[in-house]
């Protein structure tokens, strides 16, 4: 059966890649593209350095009242209802460039939290959000315009990013995110984009076992593209995707069956309309999970306009993103399961108040920019439950108390003080709503605060 459904998926990735390929009949030139021209500016500035060090680092000070990363409220069934701690991590290493075509990359990293109470919510997992001894990062080596076809394939440890970080991307927020890649990544570049496909497993993060010594989390296979309209038009974008998930280890899901898991989707967003700009998401989930079928899918759209000729350059938008949850009253597993992306990337510390599942979200935002360095946002975030009779975080539900989750207000302000090196601040609150409060037992406010130093650098050896 698993065979089949293998066969089947591949032909519908290669499917999607034939129905891709004409898009390439729009006409510019795909180095001038925003997505593109950051790719070509890091490659000729690897072409002049033979051999580089380089390392990024980050310290954060995180206070949360009434909250931790699974629960809310003062009296949680794990870890500490109210917490101050600190965290840091490191990545830092080396990209070596042996002949001019061939790029090799070795990075370790190592996250640590100190005066951190919750340590047993990641007793039983092994995982940390928090922490992880020294561990491989990026290994991989990188053949580059192969044949001077623009063709590019890269194999090892590596991130796979794209997009807002809702499909597929590596969560930077989380002092150790998820989705870190063993894999082969093939990409195509065309006059005006790019398409990549992959096959590789998901490393698992263990906080004290190194990577290599372990097994795998989840195998994976999919593609990636990314189109531009021509020159002289709207700077609107389309990036289809077709990706493949599965796990077929015996302890997945308690041992209740194998996950065979499809995303198909798109996501289009368009820049500097008149002043207006826009972001779209649509995936769908299919497949099967222990013996149920997946049905289920996520959307989201924004949409925002900046008045340039305002003091600060303000810049209004407004969001609406669905997460579908199971109706009780179909057999089908519709509750949405990202693929290796992660809402949080964009949800920052709203992150442990809700995850990428079961939620419907109205949000209101304001971007300010009251000096050339420093950047202010303001969101508002109206919270409900796609599916009352489906569950909020890890509580059950029985569908008697409504969907109203609770309200988010969140300020976040960033100073660049150089190219390389920024301070940030983001504090926060949640206000319960009726099935907040109903389904905990507590009605009070959770808050957080947070204040980080990122500093990172290259340094030319040869």
């Amino acid at each position: 059966m698993k065979n089949r459904v293998v066969m089947m998926s591949t032909a519908a990735l290669f499917l999607v890649i034939l129905l891709t390929l004409p898009a390439v009949s729009f006409a510019y030139t795909f180095l001038d593209c925003g997505v593109c021209s950051s790719r070509k500016a890091a490659k000729e500035k690897a072409e002049k350095d033979k051999l580089t060090f380089g390392m990024e680092t980050r310290l954060r000070y995180e206070y949360l009242d009434n909250i931790n990363f699974s629960f809310y409220g003062d009296n949680p069934p794990a870890g500490a209802g109210t917490d101050g701690f600190l965290t840091g991590r490191v990545r830092a290493g080396i990209d070596y460039r042996p002949v001019e075509r061939i790029h090799i990359a070795l990075w370790g990293a190592y996250a640590d939290a100190w005066d951190y109470d919750s340590d047993e919510l990641f007793d039983n997992k092994r995982t940390s959000r928090y922490k992880e001894d020294p561990d491989l990062y990026l290994a991989y080596v990188e053949f580059e315009n192969i044949l001077d076809q623009d063709l590019n394939i890269k194999l090892g440890r590596q991130r796979l990013d794209y997009g807002d970080f809702r499909v597929l991307g590596l969560c930077d927020w989380v002092n150790t995110g998820p989705y870190l890649w063993d894999a082969v990544l093939v990409s195509k570049r065309f006059p005006n984009g790019f398409v990549d496909m992959f096959y590789g497993r998901t490393v698992y993060q263990d906080e004290h076992e190194f990577s290599l010594n372990r097994r795998h989390w989840y195998e994976g296979a999919g593609v990636y593209s990314h189109w531009q309209l021509p020159k002289g038009m709207p700077y609107i974008a389309f990036e289809p995707f077709y990706i493949m998930k599965w796990d077929d280890h015996e302890n997945y899901n308690g041992g209740a069956g194998d996950l065979d898991d499809q995303y198909l989707g798109m996501r289009s967003y368009g820049r500097d309309l008149a002043g207006f700009d826009y972001d779209l998401l649509y995936a769908r989930e299919s497949g099967d999970m222990g013996g149920l079928d997946i049905d289920a899918y996520h959307f989201n759209v924004r949409v925002g306009y900046r008045f340039a000729m305002l003091p600060w350059s303000p810049r209004l938008s407004f969001g609406y993103t669905v997460s579908s949850g199971n109706d009780s009253g179909t057999a089908d597993f519709e509750q949405y399961q990202t693929a290796f992306g992660v809402w949080g990337a964009a949800y920052g510390q709203e992150y442990n108040m809700f995850s990428f599942k079961n939620f419907e979200d109205y949000q209101l935002s304001l971007e300010l920019k009251p000096l050339e360095p420093v950047k202010v946002e303001l969101h508002y975030h109206d919270y409900k439950l796609h599916e009352s009779g489906d569950s909020w975080r890890s509580l059950a539900n029985d569908g008697t108390l409504g969907d109203d989750v609770g309200d988010v207000f969140e300020l976040e302000v960033r100073y660049a003080l150089s190219d390389t090196m920024s301070i940030g601040l983001q504090a926060g609150m949640f206000v319960p709503g009726d099935y907040a409060k109903d389904r905990t037992g507590f009605d009070d406010e959770a808050t957080w605060i947070l204040l980080d130093w990122d500093y990172r650098f290259d340094w030319k050896l040869l």
